[in-house]
């Protein structure tokens, strides 16, 4: 019963890592829920990760339970043997499963926390010398630039940094937009979520699906960011600002989202 019930969910876990992917990649109820779409990968992903724990402690009992049949010196049916055999079996296999798994993403995230932490102490010490303002309660930063760009630094200290290009580009409430928008990233924890998806596409690295999911996922990280800056500051406002951006940059993909963010106004 334990090796079915452990190899039960250990299939399952794996189909939860498979589905993921195919859930968010390009499907059009995601571009419109961008938000359930991103809770619901999580929540296949822990589901998986909590089905595998559980499917090999389950495995390594039943091991245990085995070894200890076999250590009474009892003589055991052909049966039994069949039954020992297949929990040793299985419980090499998952093991050998889950610990290649957690190999492969401890690796991935140890250089990805140190690439985070290298990256967050140099734009932090940055945007703290810059001049700036505050928006809507959020500390802005003005970083002289020709490109036309904004981002959150996260952090106890948090901060939204932005081009002096960006700045002269939109007005006041284009800009609030802009803020709302990665301000949203900061709170809705996007960059854990992102990090998590690259770590299950290392894991996935041979399937067709996990590179197209890592972009999906990005995308929706965009487009929830700006439903929630629509939310705030209005999304005909939201969708000025985007095509605002898109038309002065020649970004194709934003130009797209500003025409969502049009339409939900419409």
């Amino acid at each position: 019963m334990s090796l079915t019930l452990s190899a039960s969910l250990f299939a399952s876990a794996w189909a939860a890592f498979l589905l993921g992917p195919l859930l968010v990649g390009r499907r059009r109820w995601a571009v419109r829920n961008p938000t359930l779409a991103l809770h619901a990968w999580a929540l296949l992903f822990v589901g998986g990760a909590l089905g595998a724990g559980f499917g090999l402690v389950l495995v390594l009992r039943s091991a245990a339970e085995v070894t200890r049949e076999l250590g009474s010196g009892r003589q055991l049916t052909a049966c039994q043997t069949c039954h020992a055999a297949a929990v040793y079996g299985a419980s090499w296999l998952m093991t050998a499963a889950v610990a290649t798994a957690v190999c492969v993403a401890a690796y991935g995230w140890s250089g990805s926390v140190l690439h985070r932490r290298r990256i967050r102490r140099v734009t932090r010490g940055a945007a703290a010398g810059l001049p700036g303002q505050v928006v809507d309660g959020v500390r802005l930063s003005l970083l002289p630039s020709e490109s036309y760009a904004a981002a959150g630094t996260p952090g106890r200290r948090s901060r939204v940094v932005v081009t002096t290009a960006l700045l002269t580009l939109l007005d006041d409430d284009e800009l609030r937009s802009v803020v709302a928008h990665e301000s949203a990233h900061l709170r809705l924890g996007h960059r854990l979520l992102l990090g998590v998806a690259q770590l299950q596409g290392r894991c996935l690295a041979g399937f067709a699906c996990a590179a197209e999911a890592q972009r999906s996922l990005a995308l929706l990280a965009e487009l929830a960011a700006d439903d929630r800056a629509a939310r705030r500051c209005g999304p005909t406002v939201t969708a000025s600002a985007l095509a605002k951006v898109a038309e002065a940059s020649g970004d194709e993909a934003m130009r797209l989202r500003a025409r969502r963010t049009s339409l939900a106004a419409a």
